[in-house]
C-alpha cells in the first residue's frame, strides 16, 4: 500500500514545536477513523447507472450503520481530544452510538447544505447543544459522502469560471472551508470543507453572497505570516480563510484536511 502524504505531514507536524501534538495526534486518529469507515461505506454502493445531478442530493449518500458504529467508537477513543475532555461530545457520541437512525438522521443532515432545524432536533432530543451536534455531525458526514462520490461522480470535472461559478461545493453544496492563491497572477480557488474538491473563483468576490465591491471587503492578518489570512466581506459579515500558496516553497503539499 502506498504511503499516504497526509498521515506523513501530520506525524512530521508532531515534531513541530510550534503546532499542539494532541491537536495533531487528535487529527490523525479522526483521519484514520474517517477512511476506515469510508471504505467499509463505499461497499455499499452497487455500480451507478447514471451520473446523478450537482450538487449530489443528501438523499443519494447511503449510511451503513456498521460502518457509523465503527466511526463513532472511534471518535469516542480519540486521544487528547476535545471529546475526551467535554463531557457533552462524550454524551453525545455515546448517544449517537446507543441510537443508530439518530446517527443516520444526524449524517443526513449534515450532508451538502447543512439543514440546521434538523440539528436543532436531533441536539434536543440527545439533550446536548446545538453547536455540538453541528460538530459532530461534520466529522461523521464526510467519509460518508466522499464514498458515495467516490462511486457516483469518480470523474467530476469543476466547472470553468464564468459569472454563475457558485461559491458552494458546486458537487456537494457544501461551504468552502478555505480558498487557495496560486500562480503568479494569484488566481483564485476554493476549497471544499466536505469533499476536498477544489474549483476556480473570482479573486475579489465573496464566496457567500457575492459582492464584489472591493470597498467593502478586508483583510486580518494573522500576526507576521504572510500565507494565511481571513478575506472578510463587509456585507454579509463572513470570513473566508485564504492560502497564498505564492508564499510557500515550490512544491510545497497543501492538504486540505490539514488546513
Amino acid at each position: 500500500m502506498p504511503e499516504d502524504p497526509v498521515l506523513r505531514t501530520l506525524d512530521e507536524m508532531t515534531l513541530d514545536e510550534s503546532f499542539s501534538p494532541d491537536f495533531v495526534r487528535f487529527q490523525r486518529h479522526v483521519l484514520v477513523a474517517q477512511r476506515r469507515a469510508q471504505a467499509l461505506a463505499e461497499e455499499l454502493y452497487p455500480p451507478p447507472e447514471r451520473e446523478p445531478n450537482f450538487p449530489i442530493d443528501r438523499s443519494l449518500v447511503l449510511v451503513d450503520p456498521r460502518a457509523l458504529g465503527v466511526l463513532l467508537e472511534e471518535l469516542e477513543g480519540a486521544p487528547q481530544s476535545a471529546s475526551a475532555k467535554n463531557p457533552e461530545m462524550r454524551e453525545l457520541l455515546a448517544g449517537l452510538r446507543e441510537s443508530p437512525r439518530l446517527g443516520e438522521e444526524l449524517v443526513q443532515a449534515s450532508v451538502g447544505r447543512v439543514d440546521m432545524l434538523e440539528l436543532k432536533r436531533l441536539a434536543s432530543e440527545l439533550e446536548v447543544s446545538a453547536f455540538g451536534v453541528l460538530l459532530v455531525g461534520r466529522l461523521v458526514a464526510k467519509p460518508f459522502l466522499l464514498a458515495a462520490l467516490s462511486h457516483l461522480a469518480p470523474g467530476f470535472e469543476p466547472p470553468p469560471l464564468d459569472e454563475q461559478t457558485p461559491g458552494r461545493c458546486p458537487r456537494c453544496d457544501s461551504p468552502a472551508a478555505f480558498a487557495l492563491l496560486t500562480g503568479k497572477e494569484g488566481r483564485r480557488q476554493l476549497v471544499c470543507g466536505a469533499c476536498d474538491l477544489r474549483w476556480p473563483f473570482h479573486r475579489l468576490r465573496c464566496p457567500t453572497c457575492q459582492n464584489a465591491d472591493g470597498e467593502k471587503q478586508g483583510l486580518v492578518s494573522l500576526g507576521e505570516d504572510k500565507t494565511r489570512r481571513l478575506e472578510v466581506c463587509e456585507v454579509c459579515r463572513r470570513y473566508v480563510k485564504t492560502l497564498d500558496q505564492r508564499e510557500l516553497p515550490q512544491g510545497f503539499p497543501v492538504h486540505p484536511a490539514i488546513e
